[in-house]
């Protein structure tokens, strides 16, 4: 049965690429026969024939080359026609141009109509979709800046509403140089209306422009539903009855009262309360009817460290309307101390969340050094879980603003490694390599994978510098840190400066005293939502609105790459296409539809590019035709199908490259 479930979506794939390809060369065959021209072969692919057969005077044929496929008509190729070509009144060159472009266009036409259809046809079964809602927010971009929290949701997009979080990325990813997104917003906490506009940047080693929302993720648990983090106590076991696509719905301390969550801030915000003690989930299985809850005991998981602190640096950036910005703190100055201490940047987020709602005492210095004392409010706003980047900054989402964590050591714990080594207050990091541990194999037994390594420079001042002396990476202290939280390390080199002398310290990695994650090794799933099925005339509405969407956007891609605001490794081949086609199959008839009607469109809007040998650019012979009344010349038309020719088979050579490089894991 496993079998034949995995087989169901790959016949799905066969079959679904082999019918936008037929739907193609139908367009064009049924044109050319209505305007009388004789077809000589109708072909699925290209190459040597699989099966075929002949019928009349056309040999219908399904060949070896999965591709494309074509339609041979006679005078198509004068030079291997030869004379009927010329004399043949059914010859494809004796045919009116009108009749010439009807032909050419037929294939671009039944695929956008084929689209259409495809995409109706999903509307009217039911589609997935990820809903407008923000997951995360990169630290100091400019999303963060303009005030967008986690979970505050997108209702509108340029003044579209009903959109979708695909339909935000795909807005951003295609915008033009300088061009700003404006984006209407509901506040989560309290529903309120606010709205921003924001210009997409492409970020140091990004392929595509972004603004620094990252994907909703839900209270749904993915596969494994849990991992054993690098702090996760050895004595600590983990809950084995915590499974795939349970439902987390309430949160509760060791002892304390259950606390209801219905969304991933909410569960965020619960997990940051009880997060240096045992925490107990109320789960229930989301695909069985009438489950009963289950509790589950997850434990508490340390940060880790070197047993080193670093000093705090300059305030990077401020949220808008934040408790930071609203107590008049500036970008550029140094939060040096909280309630009369010194700021620790790891934890300062922790203190910050554990006094939302009371009022915290800074000590501001401003960029000449001059002190000040600032009382400020946080808010309930818990660690973020997104992905950190090499060059970003702390983040200390209460207060909303981040900060440069400085490599200075400012305090060695006693007892530590770190201090055993001889490290001391005010030497400074430069460099960092990382050594992961190696974990036992299934039975047991040592693993025989290589361990990887990893070096960082480590940056001496904010991201704004991007100075680096050499291929290294550069990375602040608060990233390699949060490196160590996520992946198991066995041995750290840590580089130190101090006196005009660099010494080389080898340090391994222990939990950090009084230092606990938020997240505690949860394999969660997006947020993905069903739209249920569409009436008729509702799923023709939309399927023309995603047919013009789809059009609009192609063209916006192929912007982006010719100005080279999107990376060309975002582009695939056939084997990509193949893999999205099976992915998509595997969720359903409904997203597989969908698919299928983006691809209709791609290969509708694409053929119809100016180039030849394309449909395109046969068009432009026939235009030029028309407008001059006879043909054009055969060095012009001999000139430009060749650098169509090597245009096409550039791409093609590109693409194939990059599925290759994407399948052994090299891209």
């Amino acid at each position: 049965m496993e079998f034949i479930a995995n087989l169901w979506p790959i016949l799905m794939v066969v079959l679904g690429l082999g019918f936008v390809i037929f739907i193609h060369e139908l367009g064009h065959f049924a044109v050319a026969k209505w305007a009388g021209v004789k077809v000589e072969k109708f072909s699925i692919g290209f190459g040597p024939s699989l099966v075929g057969f002949q019928r009349g005077e056309t040999y219908y044929s399904l060949s070896i080359i999965p591709l494309g496929g074509f339609v041979k008509m006679l005078g198509e190729n004068p030079a291997e026609d030869g004379q009927d070509a010329i004399i043949d009144p059914r010859s494809y060159l004796n045919k009116p141009v009108g009749h010439r472009m009807a032909i050419i266009s037929a294939g671009v036409i039944m695929n956008i109509i084929t689209g259409l259809g495809f995409f109706a046809m999903a509307y009217r079964l039911g589609v997935p979709f990820m809903p407008a809602v923000v997951g995360f927010v990169v630290a100091g971009g400019p999303a963060y800046e303009s005030g967008i929290r986690p979970g505050d949701e997108i209702t509108a997009i340029d003044s579209k509403t009903g959109v979708t979080f695909e339909d935000f990325l795909r807005t951003v990813s295609t915008s033009a140089e300088g061009q700003s997104v404006r984006m209407d917003m509901k506040r989560a906490e309290d529903g309120s209306a606010y709205d921003v506009l924001l210009t997409p940047t492409i970020r140091a080693g990004r392929l595509k422009p972004e603004v620094g929302l990252g994907f909703p993720q839900d209270i749904l648990l993915g596969k494994p539903a849990i991992s054993k983090m690098p702090g996760t106590p050895a004595t600590a076991e983990l809950p084995k009855d915590l499974k795939d696509r349970d439902k987390i719905v309430a949160v509760a301390s060791a002892k304390g009262e259950w606390t209801p969550v219905d969304s991933n801030q909410k569960l965020r915000v619960e997990l940051e309360k009880v997060r240096s003690e045992p925490a107990r989930l109320r789960v229930v299985a989301s695909e069985e009817v009438n489950a009963a809850p289950r509790e589950v005991l997850v434990p508490a998981v340390h940060a880790m460290g070197l047993g080193l602190k670093f000093k705090a640096g300059a305030v990077t950036s401020i949220q808008k309307n934040s408790p930071a910005a609203l107590a008049g703190i500036q970008q550029g100055e140094t939060v040096s101390t909280v309630d009369g201490k010194p700021v620790d940047p790891r934890t300062f987020s922790a203190i910050a969340f554990d006094n939302a709602g009371k009022a915290l005492k800074l000590g501001v210095l401003d960029a000449s050094g001059k002190s000040r004392d600032v009382t400020i409010t946080p808010r309930l706003e818990p660690a973020a879980f997104g992905p950190l980047g090499l060059e970003e900054n702390q983040d200390i989402p209460a207060l909303g603003l981040t900060i440069f964590a400085t490599p200075v050591i400012a305090e060695v714990e006693p007892g530590s490694a770190a201090a055993a080594a001889g490290l001391v207050a005010g030497q400074v990091v430069t460099k960092i390599h990382l050594i992961t541990a190696t974990e036992e194999s299934a039975d047991g037994k040592p693993s025989t994978k290589k361990p990887e390594e990893m070096s960082y420079q480590i940056a001496s001042a904010p991201a704004t510098d991007k100075a680096q002396t050499s291929g290294t990476p550069l990375a602040t202290i608060a990233t390699v840190l949060r490196q160590l939280d996520m992946v198991k390390v066995r041995e750290v080199a840590v580089s130190v400066a101090a006196n005009d002398k660099e010494t080389v310290v080898k340090l391994a990695p222990v939990p950090a005293p009084g230092q606990f994650l938020v997240d505690r090794g949860f394999g969660q799933l997006n947020l993905i939502r069903p739209l249920p099925p569409q009436s008729m005339g509702a799923s023709i509405s939309r399927g023309i609105s995603e047919t013009k969407r789809s059009i609009g956007e192609i063209f916006g891609t192929i912007r982006a790459l010719a100005t080279q605001r999107v990376s060309r490794k975002l582009l695939g081949g056939p084997v990509t296409i193949a893999s999205q086609a099976y992915a998509s199959a595997s969720e359903g008839m409904g997203l597989f539809l969908k698919f299928l009607g983006i691809l209709s469109i791609n290969l509708a809007v694409m053929n119809f590019l100016p180039i030849a040998p394309l449909d395109g650019g046969q068009m432009v012979f026939l235009i030029g035709e028309k407008i001059r009344g006879k043909p054009l010349p055969e060095s012009f038309l001999a000139l430009f199908s060749y650098m169509g020719l090597i245009a096409v088979l550039s791409l093609m050579v590109m693409v194939l490259y990059q599925d290759i490089l994407r399948v052994f894991g090299l891209l």
